[in-house]
């Protein structure tokens, strides 16, 4: 008999995304900007004759919506339905600039960039600031900095939930976010990640539970360039397992985009 297929606790393939969903300009102060979300949203209906079987589950489930993975739980005795948002990770982005900057911050051969990264309650931990300083670097090698010296943007990614692959989401987002500004740019940034989950092995777009979980994991960004939707450029051949997993992923998100 063949080998049963290996699915994940949410019953998505170890190749599988979960549902992309992007906003472009939702902010209108900003210069650019974007909202990308990667998960699902369950929801329970019941007729009239179900609701007192239905609002113990309501209720057990609303503590954990109370976690910043799971935002909210909508209930009206109206209306038979519960929306339960779980799964998801939602973030904005937003892009202030060009603009000029103070001049400690200037630079005179390429545009300086700042990045704020926002929690979605609280203060910034030292994994908040360590992300600021992976997306800087990165948005400095897509960004055509040469093109706009002594000048500066500002990027604002705020974190509306979490529940996994948020550097990923966040890449996303200020890349879009950067294309509503019209900052001139190498290529179309993809991001996307994967984790090795004991049991399953790599999983393209890990939940928060899965990385907690996993043995490694790691984010996967490239500049595609030119080429026609889906193709993979030459210096994103897979040469790992977890190659071939990124390469997956990184189709489709171009594809969508």
């Amino acid at each position: 008999m063949a080998a049963a297929p290996v699915v994940r606790t949410d019953g998505r393939k170890p190749a599988m995304m979960r549902q992309l969903k992007t906003e472009r300009d939702p902010l209108e102060r900003a210069h650019g900007s974007a909202r990308w979300e990667q998960g699902t949203h369950l929801t329970v209906v019941a007729p009239p004759s179900f609701i007192p079987e239905v609002l113990p589950l309501i209720d057990a489930t609303a503590q954990l919506c109370r976690h910043p993975r799971h935002p909210r739980v909508e209930y009206s005795p109206t209306h038979p339905s519960s929306r339960l948002c779980t799964d998801r990770s939602v973030v904005m982005a937003a892009v202030y600039g060009p603009q000029q900057v103070l001049a400690r911050k200037e630079d005179v051969d390429k545009l300086a960039i700042e990045v704020c990264w926002r929690p979605p309650f609280g203060l910034q931990t030292p994994a908040d600031v360590e992300r600021e300083t992976t997306l800087r670097r990165t948005l400095e090698q897509i960004v055509l900095t040469s093109q706009m010296p002594r000048l500066g943007i500002r990027v604002v990614v705020q974190v509306i939930a979490q529940d996994g692959s948020l550097e990923a989401c966040a890449m996303n987002a200020t890349c879009h976010a950067l294309m509503d500004a019209g900052i001139p740019m190498f290529g179309t940034l993809v991001a996307a990640a994967v984790a090795v989950v004991p049991g399953i092995g790599p999983c393209a777009d890990p939940t928060e539970d899965e990385e907690l979980g996993s043995t490694a994991r790691g984010t996967f960004a490239y500049c595609f360039r030119g080429g026609k939707p889906g193709e993979v450029p030459k210096n994103a051949l897979a040469q790992h397992e977890c190659d071939v997993v990124y390469t997956k992923s990184g189709e489709f998100i171009l594809t969508f985009v």
